[in-house]
Formats: structure tokens, C-alpha cells, sequence
């Protein structure tokens, strides 16, 4: 019994060390200014950085400027739908691409539909569900071409267009995104700001909405909900664009009623 107490004293004794030697992770000057919700100085920090240790990266900031140059694309003008499709759009990494839409409607079988850039149908498959992957048995994608996609079901119809990028440009973008992350891997939210821009100004939009969906979550604030509202603009699905799109100028409205009652 002496033996298995010594032995739990020692444990515990160990585990206390750790935590104490555990270093406390450093906020940068540039994570505070997330928090805030100041993206203007975020991104003067990170773009000083980058040009310092990575010249030759191109990042578009989603900072507040950039924000209101496309205000009027972030707010929808159009009846909400009952169909969205998500993914892919614009330009694609990926030669056998996943299919993602959205809709309320409780029957959710589809037909899919692939287009070459001439119109010709590439193939067509049932699905049913949010998703689907890209079938197995079909052929994967030419780099550099042009496809469109449409899910059918009776008059319901939707379509959409993408490109694959070239391997060369793939493959530069990867590194570059593989070398911004390690640059800002000691704060994520900073890494994923960083990245959800650069993303951003690659027209690479799904990605970039994925990292800002998880910058969204990591710090609370109107403004970055504001840019994650764009990108869900850029890729057309209106009914997020209202969840995510005002909080900042809401926000900025009641401190200034604040202010005036006071």
C-alpha cells in the first residue's frame, strides 16, 4: 500500500511540474487586434511580416475598407431560394472535386449533372442528401478547363461553374499556403485571418470560407462575421449572408446610441 501511494505521489508530482514548466502561449499584437475586431491593423501587422520573411506571397486582406468596397455584393437583394448550390465555384484545387448544396426542402433527391465547358453532358448520377462525392468511375477532371454542374429535380434547377486550376499553380499555391501557415502557426487566429484572405484573393473561396468559419469561432466579433458574410457572397448562398452580414454596423450603431444618451 505504501508502495502504490509513493507511486500516485510521484505521478501527481509529475503532472505539477509539467504544468507549471508549460510555457502560456503569447497573444500577439496581431491576435489583439482580432479580438478588438480592428482587421486594419491585423493586416498591417501580418503584411509587414510576410514582406519580411515571405516577398513574393500576394495576400488580399478581408479588412473593413475591403468589406465596404463590397458592400453592396454582401448584402442579398434576391427572394430567398429553396435550392444553393456551395461547392464548387469559381476555381477549384482539386480534379475530382466534392458537390455540396443547401436546401429546406424535405425531399432531397437530386439529379447531378456534369457539363464540359461546350455544354456537352460529361455524366449524370442520383443523389440525395447535402453531398456528394465525385464519382470513382468517371474520369477525373482536366487542369485549366472550364465545367458546370446543375442538380435537377422536376422544374427545380440549379447550376454552376468552376475551373481546376493547373498543377503548376496548385502547386504554388500549396506552398504558399503551407509556408503562410507556419509563419503564424504560434497564434490561429492570426493563421487562419492569414489564410482565409489569401485564399480570398485566389478566388479559392471554399477554403477561404473555411478558415474563416473557424476564425469566426474562435473570437466573437461583428466584423470578422462581416468577412466570412462576403465570402458566403461570393459563393451565392444568400440565407448565410443575412445570418452573418450587419452585426458590425449594428454594433457601431448601439455604442453610438450609447454614447448620445450618455
Amino acid at each position: 500500500m505504501a508502495l502504490g501511494f509513493l507511486l500516485a505521489a510521484g505521478i501527481l508530482l509529475l503532472g505539477l511540474m509539467f504544468v507549471i514548466s508549460a510555457p502560456e502561449r503569447q497573444v500577439t499584437p496581431g491576435e489583439k487586434a482580432l479580438e478588438r475586431g480592428d482587421l486594419e491593423t491585423a493586416a498591417a501587422l501580418a503584411r509587414s511580416r510576410i514582406h519580411d520573411e515571405l516577398p513574393d506571397a500576394k495576400v488580399l486582406f478581408l479588412t473593413e475598407s475591403e468589406l465596404k468596397r463590397n458592400l453592396g455584393q454582401m448584402i442579398p437583394t434576391e427572394p430567398l431560394r429553396s435550392l444553393y448550390l456551395v461547392e464548387p465555384q469559381r476555381r477549384v484545387l482539386s480534379n475530382r472535386p466534392d458537390f455540396r448544396w443547401v436546401t429546406e426542402q424535405q425531399d432531397r433527391l437530386f439529379e447531378l449533372r456534369l457539363f464540359a465547358e461546350d455544354g456537352k453532358e460529361l455524366w449524370k448520377r442520383p443523389v440525395s442528401g447535402l453531398r456528394a462525392e465525385y464519382p470513382r468511375s468517371e474520369q477525373p477532371l482536366r487542369a485549366g478547363e472550364t465545367y458546370a454542374w446543375s442538380l435537377v429535380r422536376g422544374s427545380m434547377h440549379r447550376r454552376g461553374v468552376f475551373q481546376i486550376v493547373d498543377p503548376e499553380a496548385r502547386q504554388e499555391i500549396e506552398d504558399t499556403a503551407e509556408r503562410l501557415a507556419e509563419l503564424f502557426a504560434m497564434s490561429p487566429p492570426m493563421r487562419n485571418f492569414v489564410l482565409g484572405s489569401y485564399f480570398y484573393g485566389e478566388g479559392l473561396y471554399h477554403r477561404a470560407i473555411d478558415h474563416f468559419e473557424a476564425l469566426n469561432q474562435q473570437l466573437d466579433q461583428p466584423e470578422i462575421a462581416d468577412g466570412l458574410g462576403l465570402l458566403y457572397a461570393r459563393v451565392g448562398l444568400v440565407p448565410r449572408v443575412q445570418q452573418l452580414v450587419g452585426r458590425a454596423s449594428e454594433a457601431k450603431a448601439s455604442i453610438t446610441n450609447e454614447g448620445l444618451r450618455d
